[in-house]
């Protein structure tokens, strides 16, 4: 594996580079002492600073080892080749032989660079003292921690001979930008993230990671984002390697010390002491290759962690055994950290030792918390106590969820429900199997079968004593409702739900779930019909609920959240919803994989909003591919047609073409709301390129009327309106002023001015959207704007009014938005399509037109339709009305 380039050794070390450089080249300086942990970097940083000092520099190279470091100037050895002709010679021979081969003879400094100088004898290191206090060279000298820096090098940096750097692991933010960098395409984010965890801030265990995963095919990449499709085991030979020569510095002891805490993954000092002498622990902490917390139960972890995964590796399969038959009696398995008791129970399932079940169940919680399925599964099913195996069964249910299994999930929720005699246990169930499991756009007849199978079990414990109460009955009478509920949601049926909910929350103070998820429910019903303020009150405030007891609230977690970004997204609170989105990515890792394609759709919906295309597209790509992988919100027709109309914007006819086509193998999806956003997306992507697709626009916009969802009227309405029908701005208008929210406004501002053909208005409202960040809506309106002025021939107000449009399509997806064919400051036709304007001009019908070009009809609207997108007109009866100069160009 190749190292780290410089321009990849420069990510987040710009600084530390230039600072080096700096010592090496000043009159004031002798060099540096970079301290740092293997494969952080310090030889690509040195190779940097090199290559930035160019012609100025003359690098001389020298490396340590754990051989040399008994030798008497060993390291410096390649440069004493005179001195060894069997004649004795002195301290001051050798410092005269020494300032001889580092001589340039030119005006380049001699740069001394040593590699592993910890293992610089005493002796080397104080003729470097030496050679520095007389000028007469410079050094970068990189040092390990471990076994230890040299103190005649402390001595220098003290004396102002050098001066100490520390390389510290790199931030994660960092390390993100280095793994995109080296894969050259999209990452997908739970990808990027997990990686760069496992790295730990490190480049090198980074670079080799993403190597391992290509050639064993875990990451893998399609239509140019990367992302993972299996779990990061094993490690390249070069890994190992690095490893294994950073262990044979160390004695036994230290050795088996720190296979140990490698092998658990972290240890509390009491139990390490027990399996290695205090001194050796001491050691290992003084050479800073272990780290021991500051908590009350003081824990010890690898300095550097990706290390751990590697000597495990390494050991062979009878130690691994001993060491943990070792290690499991001394371990507290109740009050072990998370990382600990997972691998525990993995040892104890894979090896036969015996562990409580208590233990067993609550690490099948863990592993399907953190996404890991198959040890979920393993673990639950080891689990035979009587007390404990309805908990065991509900773990293999949640498995199901993170697997995807719906079929297996209904039938083992409706069998549990059936016979289980633990009121909480039905309600879990049940709600694993509704709430957390299945689709948001799950269909209403599968939901209405599982509150029937919910409703009969709490009839059942009723009648047998085991709900006891009418709290107690009314409360899950309560939540068996809810889920119908959700059912009628699904298929778009809000009409008279909204009392209900708001008396349902109104009343559930007492009970927990029910107040979640009628609080997210009622957010839906304001969110689907305009009142998106109201709707991001509740969802924040289920959000508030779902942080206050996240263990508690686990299954509820995507449920309530993606309708918090729904809300959130209506309205119009973008950074907002990007902030909830990248605080869910950085402290819930594990529900990326299943999760993080809906997420990337919320951004990409955002970026659609406000008009960044090329953000849009890019974002909407990622959330297409992680969809194909796994789509439990059944998100993916709305990101395929959302990609699809991205596609359409920038001009992108064949990518258009791609997604428009894998939505039609898909379908308009389960979920009435996205299903009908869905078809206005793809209905006006095909409508760039063919066809006139204002009609079934308006199709679309009558059906959501219909149905009561306000939200998705206005959506749809303002899709047809960029498609050239502006005899909708009044509807939209109307639709939009009945609507809350930031997003509201502006599209009801919008949708007056140009409904009154005011040119001052839609230029003054195009200010007011660039600075709000929507760039869409700013080119579109500064376009109208230009199309009105033109045909009105007011030529005085148009030249201003074109610099603006101008001004706002340069910003427009950074100057590459096709849509300047369309808004453009002078409206540009094709040479055939100013034909046809000119036929159509002069009264000739389709038909006419299509004989004259031997064109078909279906072509010819096609036509029709691109021209009165670029001269923002919404039928032919307006061309006769335009001046030929705005068209005939």
């Amino acid at each position: 594996m190749r190292s780290l380039t410089t321009q990849e050794a420069l990510f987040g070390r710009e600084e530390l580079v230039a600072d080096i450089l700096a010592t090496v080249l000043s009159d004031d300086g002798h060099g540096s002492l970079l301290v740092g942990d293997v494969g952080l970097g310090k030889t690509s940083v040195a190779a940097a600073v090199l290559e930035l000092g160019g012609s100025r520099i003359r690098p001389f190279h020298a490396f340590g080892s754990s051989a040399l470091a008994s030798e008497p100037y060993g390291v410096l050895a390649p440069f004493l080749t005179g001195l060894h002709d069997g004649r004795a010679f002195s301290s001051s021979d050798v410092l005269r032989a020494l300032s001889s081969a580092l001589r340039t003879g030119t005006d380049e400094r001699a740069v001394l660079v040593i590699e592993d100088a910890q293992f610089l004898d005493d002796s080397s290191a104080v003729l470097l003292a030496q050679l520095a206090a007389a000028n007469q060279a410079r050094f970068i000298l990189l040092c390990a921690p471990f076994p230890s820096v040299p103190a005649e090098l402390w001595s220098m940096c003290s004396d102002g001979l050098l001066k100490s750097f520390e390389l510290a692991p790199l931030p994660q933010t960092t390390m993100q930008e280095l793994c995109r960098h080296i894969l050259g395409h999209q990452v997908f984010p739970s990808a990027s993230v997990t990686l760069c965890r496992r790295a730990s801030g490190n480049p090198m265990f980074l670079v080799e990671q993403i190597k391992h995963a290509r050639r064993t095919g875990t990451l893998v990449e399609h239509n140019g984002v990367w992302q993972l499709i299996g779990e990061l085991t094993g490690s390249t030979k070069h890994v190992r390697e690095v490893v294994r020569y950073h262990l044979l510095q160390l004695s036994e002891a230290q050795r088996q010390a720190l296979d140990y805490v490698a092998l658990a993954g972290s240890l509390d000092l009491d139990t390490l002491r027990q399996v290695a002498s205090s001194s050796t622990v001491d050691d290992l902490e003084e050479s800073k290759l272990i780290v021991v917390s500051n908590d009350p139960v003081r824990v010890v972890s690898l300095a550097v962690p990706p290390m751990g995964e590697v000597m495990c590796e390494l050991l062979p399969a009878a130690k691994t055994m001993a060491m943990r038959r070792t290690l499991l009696p001394l371990l507290d398995l109740s009050a072990a950290r998370p990382e600990t008791l997972i691998r525990c129970i993995g040892w104890a399932l894979e090896d036969g030792f015996q562990v409580p079940d208590i233990n067993i169940l609550r690490a099948a919680q863990l592993a399907n918390r953190l996404d890991l399925p198959d040890l979920a599964e393993q673990a639950a099913a080891a689990v035979t106590s009587s007390g404990l195996s309805e908990f065991a069964r509900l773990e293999q249910a949640r498995t199901m969820t993170v697997r995807g299994e719906y079929p297996e999930l209904q039938e083992l929720a409706s069998e549990m429900m059936a016979t289980s005699s633990d009121p909480e246990m039905v309600r879990l169930v049940a709600s694993l199997c509704g709430h957390g499991g299945l689709r948001p756009g799950l269909d209403g007849t599968l939901l209405e079968t599982i509150a029937s199978d919910w409703r009969e079990a709490v009839d059942r414990l009723a009648r047998e004593g085991s709900l006891k109460g009418q709290q107690l009955v009314a409360e899950h009478g309560t939540s068996v409702r809810l889920m119908e509920i959700q059912g009628m949601h699904g298929d778009g049926n809000y009409h008279g739900t909204e009392d209900e909910l708001a008396r349902i929350v109104a009343t559930s103070e007492g009970c927990a779930p029910n107040l979640l998820v009628s609080c997210t429910l009622l957010s839906e019903v304001f969110s689907a019909t305009g009142r998106a303020v109201k709707a991001r009150e509740l969802s924040s405030r289920a959000a508030d609920l779902l942080e206050s007891d996240l263990e508690e609230m686990a299954y509820y977690r995507e449920f309530v959240l993606r309708r918090h970004l729904l809300a959130l997204w209506h309205a119009g609170e973008f950074s907002l919803l990007r902030e909830v989105v990248d605080h869910d990515a950085e402290h819930n890792v594990a529900s990326l994989p299943r999760y993080g394609g809906s997420y990337q759709l919320a951004k990409g919906l955002c970026d659609l909003a406000q008009g960044g295309m090329n953000d849009a597209l890019q974002t909407l790509v990622q959330a297409v591919e992680a969809l194909q992988y796994r789509d439990p919100g059944n998100d993916l027709p709305q990101s395929l047609a959302a990609a699809a109309y991205a596609a359409a914007v920038l001009g992108r006819e064949t990518v258009k073409e791609y997604y428009a086509k894998l939505y039609e193998t898909t379908g308009p999806g389960r979920d009435a709301a996205s299903s009908l956003r869905s078809q206005a997306f793809l209905l006006a992507a095909n409508g760039m390129f063919e066809g006139n697709p204002r009609p079934k626009l308006r199709l679309v916009a009558d059906e959501a009327a219909a149905l009561g969802m306000v939200h998705v009227e206005m959506d749809v309405l303002m899709l047809g309106i960029h498609a050239g029908d502006l005899g909708l701005a009044l509807r939209l208008k109307a639709v939009a002023s009945r609507c809350e929210g930031r997003h509201a406004q502006i599209t009801a501002d919008y949708a007056k001015a140009l409904s009154e053909k005011d040119p001052m208005a839609l230029l003054a409202f195009s200010d007011v959207a660039e600075s709000e960040g929507r760039e869409l809506d700013a080119a579109r309106s500064a376009g109208n704007a230009v199309a009105i002025l033109s045909r009105r021939g007011d030529r005085n107000r148009l030249h201003s009014a074109q610099r603006v449009a101008k001004r706002r399509l340069a910003t427009l997806v950074h100057g590459h938005d096709p849509l300047s064919a369309r808004l453009s400051t002078a409206p540009q036709l094709t040479r055939r399509e100013r034909k046809v304007a000119a036929l159509v001009h002069g009264g000739a019908s389709n038909r006419d037109i299509a004989a004259e070009f031997g064109l078909s009809l279906r072509t010819v609207e096609g036509h029709l339709y691109r021209i009165f997108a670029k001269l923002g007109i919404s039928d032919r009866s307006e061309i006769a009305n335009t001046t030929s100069d705005s068209w005939n160009v």
